[in-house]
């Protein structure tokens, strides 16, 4: 599955920078851009709120730290990208609660000494269930992507997904959920950025229409697709630092040229019924280096689940929240 974002751009010279900076010359370029050999730490969260189904409530937040080098350029326009995951976070919480009430941390190993037995607690139930995302940690994947924030490319894959298995035997009750992981979509969500850029400089304050889709998260009752379209546009520019902003309608069901939902999940499209979907986002590039610094992409869902005997719905408010950060 290749993430639908946006176009390419080609890169500024350092000579026009400053006319680029008031508008002129074309507009602002604010594309992603990268040189070869440079490195850049990211620090990326996916942060679900919200019920589900059952109507338990709370959060799920995930934060994986990256280390990406960029070891090609391509005409200009793209780079291939080594994508190191060095760690690997992630937290429960319950209602309101501002303290995780589950967790596991990569950079906290493992207890050697700590006794094999049938999981009997929550932690230890929680702790055995994800035990085999450890393996995240310390895997490297590649990416080819262009300067407008579109991946094309995801090589490694299968080598991520065959180290995870391989840390739980055959037969256990963990493999058939690890065998389904979507990987390639939970790579895409963290690494695609949360505004896609043109192929041509942008002008201060003129819409820019978008389409883009992601993942719905499983809290919801099933994973699938959310569908987006909505307007961009470059709200201002301080100190050589461009910000972008965002906004859009959310919908499920798919937008003309986009894939529907994946087969296996298309049944349980019908016991969703989204009466309201939005989106927000910001993106802050340094318009000299294209480097991002900080992005953030929030999905607000008011959604209703539909039960099965036809005797009324669920409500499943969610809100989807990812960011990204530059660290170094």
């Amino acid at each position: 599955m290749k993430p639908t974002v946006l176009r390419a751009a080609a890169p500024l010279a350092g000579a026009l920078l400053a006319s680029a900076l008031l508008g002129c010359g074309g507009g602002v370029d604010v594309s992603y851009r990268r040189t070869t050999g440079e490195v850049r730490s990211y620090v990326r969260t996916l942060d679900v709120q919200g019920a589900n189904p059952s109507g338990v409530e709370g959060r799920v937040r995930q934060e994986v730290t990256t280390r990406e080098t960029a070891v090609e350029v391509q005409r200009g326009e793209q780079a291939t990208v080594r994508v190191e995951l060095q760690r690997f976070l992630m937290e429960v919480f319950r209602g309101e609660g501002k303290e995780p009430v589950l967790r596991m941390d990569t950079r906290i190993p493992e207890d050697p000494k700590a006794p094999v037995k049938e999981p009997e607690t929550e932690a230890e139930k929680f702790a055995w269930a994800i035990g085999p995302l450890r393996q995240v940690a310390g895997c490297s994947i590649e990416v080819d992507q262009q300067f407008t924030g579109k991946i094309l490319r995801f090589d490694g894959v299968e080598a991520l997904q065959k180290k995870v298995l391989d840390s739980v035997p055959e037969g256990d009750a963990r493999r058939p959920t690890l065998e389904r992981m979507p990987w390639t979509l939970w790579l895409a969500n963290l690494l695609a950025p949360a505004i896609g850029v043109p192929g041509r400089g942008m002008t201060l304050g003129a819409d820019l229409k978008f389409a883009d889709m992601r993942t719905l998260p499983e809290t919801t009752g099933t994973g699938g697709y959310m569908y987006y379209a909505g307007n961009y546009r470059l709200a201002k520019v301080e100190a050589g630092v461009a910000r972008l902003e965002m906004e859009a309608d959310v919908f499920l069901d798919p937008l003309k040229g986009m894939p529907p939902w994946p087969k296996a999940m298309a049944p349980r499209r019908n016991f969703l019924r989204l009466q309201k979907g939005a989106c927000k986002g910001w993106a802050r590039i340094d318009v000299e280096t294209g480097v991002l610094e900080e992005d953030e992409h929030v999905t607000e869902l008011d959604l209703y689940f539909v039960k099965p005997d036809g005797k009324g719905e669920v409500a499943i408010p969610t809100k989807v929240t990812l960011r990204s950060k530059l660290v170094r």
